[in-house]
């Protein structure tokens, strides 16, 4: 493990330099461990035409395994010293010396269309790692206890046995030039940076690394990007924030995900995040995005369930700080997100009524369909059938358990309705679009049959059903028939509701 002044070094060393020390001390170590336990590694680089030192040459390191299209990497050299540069495409003349340049395609790229069967790593325990969870399930935490509390220290293991090297635990002025340093596949955990609120700091960007515990504090700060990682426990104190993204990590704890205090995020951006808790106090944020991961997403997210439930209560968490800061347009978007949400977490509020059932086995459809396609033997079928007839019989005699369960399902239709009507209220514009189909819907009843006088014609059935709809009723045109006279009250109850809508919409908006 590293001291103190080992990280001090680390820190404050040229990027350059820091970079080179990497190359030739822990980078070496995690491509010689790669490529002695993945035969698809060792078969793209042969592919590709590439050597260790190839390898190395490549930085930051996360360009060796991202990205969507050939890079081009060359090796300059200006007054001396050794500079490496990633290209996308193939730029034009340089005018530094290059020394060597080649191009590749990156290796989860070619992994995707050449050899997507073939697992990544696999280490010397049998276990296998792929791009979705190389950076999982390789932590493990020791405890140290004192008379007054206990410190736990985070070792960080990549594919579950290589540690990766430990620089965090340290606390970094703002005069720190952390920017042009290779940070991918690191441990930088309790990482603390902090400033006197008047220096511009440039941030980190990071890859594929754990940066669990980090705190800002006091900062001018902009440029943070850290993709692909594990980031639990985010502080923010007094501090003003540009362009941060997370994106692709997890981010998760006990007591807080991220917590924001007195600060001020400009350009604020979560994408596909599985994220516990969102804390913000005293914050002014200013284009603050968050994407709420979905199933197969890649990256630490990928492996962890979505728990919308969390997700719900963070987004209206996210809604009350618009609120308080009068910004009703993300306001408004975020109680739309918070309101769907609500529909999907559904299923796990259902499942925490009382009494709580086993819901192992599935619905009945679900079983009967797993025994057919021999999924299940008819020994587990048949107990999982008098599991669900025992679960709804309890659920019809339970008092308790039958009214909470018809108010829940009653609200949740009730909020799906909302969402397609009228976008609980965010969206106006859904309800003249379904009054205009309900129109549209019964004036081709009205055409279509003899329920009505309009003597054939399209127009007379669009103008009673219009007026019918508006509860205008001019008289001119009647239903003949008991069954006319049932649609022309559904379509004029209809109309009465809809225009309650659109007043409720108005007030609504007008408040805000």
């Amino acid at each position: 493990m590293f001291s103190q002044e080992d990280k001090f070094y680390c820190w404050t060393s040229e990027p350059r330099k820091f970079n080179q020390w990497r190359r030739e001390n822990d980078l070496k170590g995690l491509f010689n461990y790669i490529l002695r336990h993945s035969v698809s590694f060792e078969k793209w680089t042969k592919e590709q035409n590439l050597n260790l030192d190839e390898l190395l040459s490549i930085t930051p390191t996360r360009h060796v395994f991202y990205g969507k299209a050939t890079k081009w990497c060359f090796v300059t050299e200006t007054d001396g010293i050794k500079d490496y540069a990633i290209y996308e495409t193939k730029p034009s003349k340089d005018e530094r010396k290059i020394i060597k340049s080649f191009q590749y395609l990156p290796y989860f790229k070619w992994k995707r269309e050449k050899d997507n069967t073939c697992p990544f790593v696999i280490n010397t325990n049998g276990a296998e790692f792929n791009e979705n969870n190389f950076m999982v399930n390789g932590f493990e935490s020791s405890r140290s206890y004192t008379p007054d509390n206990i410190e736990v220290e985070y070792i960080t293991k990549i594919f579950g046995e290589l540690p990766l090297l430990k620089i965090g635990k340290y606390r970094l002025a703002s005069n720190f030039s952390i920017f042009s340093r290779n940070l991918d596949f690191l441990d930088l955990d309790q990482l603390e940076l902090f400033g006197d609120s008047s220096l511009w700091y440039q941030g980190l960007d990071v890859y594929c690394s754990t940066i669990r515990m980090l705190k800002l504090s006091n900062l001018y700060a902009n440029m943070f990007k850290i993709k692909y990682c594990f980031c639990s426990q985010l502080m923010i104190l007094n501090s003003t924030i540009m362009d941060f993204e997370i994106s692709y990590s997890y981010m998760s704890d006990f007591v807080s995900g991220m917590y924001i205090e007195r600060s001020k995020l400009i350009n604020f951006k979560l994408e596909k995040v599985v994220i516990d808790n969102i804390s913000i106090y005293d914050t002014e944020l200013n284009s603050f995005i968050y994407n709420p991961p979905q199933k197969g997403d890649i990256g630490p997210v990928g492996l962890h369930p979505i728990s919308y439930l969390n997700l719900y209560k963070n987004i209206k968490r996210l809604r009350i700080a618009f609120e308080n800061m009068d910004n009703t347009t993300e306001a408004s978007n975020y109680y739309y997100l918070e309101r769907c949400l609500k529909i999907k977490n559904f299923k796990e509020e259902y499942r925490t009524l009382p009494p709580k059932f086993d819901y192992s086995g599935g619905s009945y459809f679900k079983i009967t369909k797993d025994w057919i396609k021999k999924r299940i033997d008819s020994k587990l079928a048949m107990l999982y059938f008098r599991r669900r007839t025992k679960q709804y019989f309890i659920s019809i005699t339970n008092n308790e358990y039958r009214n909470s369960r018809i108010t829940m399902i009653v609200n949740h239709y009730w909020s799906k309705f909302e969402k397609v009507f009228w976008g609980f209220g965010e969206k106006p514009l859904r309800i003249i679009f379904n009054a205009l189909l309900i129109i549209l819907l019964f004036s081709l009843i009205y055409f279509f049959t003899n329920m009505v006088n309009i003597k054939g014609n399209f127009i007379n059935s669009i103008y009673f059903s219009v007026i019918t709809f508006t509860t205008l009723g001019y008289g001119d045109i009647t239903p003949q028939t008991s069954l006319g006279q049932i649609f022309v009250s559904i379509e004029a109850l209809l109309g009465a509701f809809t225009i309650g809508f659109v007043i409720a919409a108005y007030t609504k908006k007008s408040r805000t």
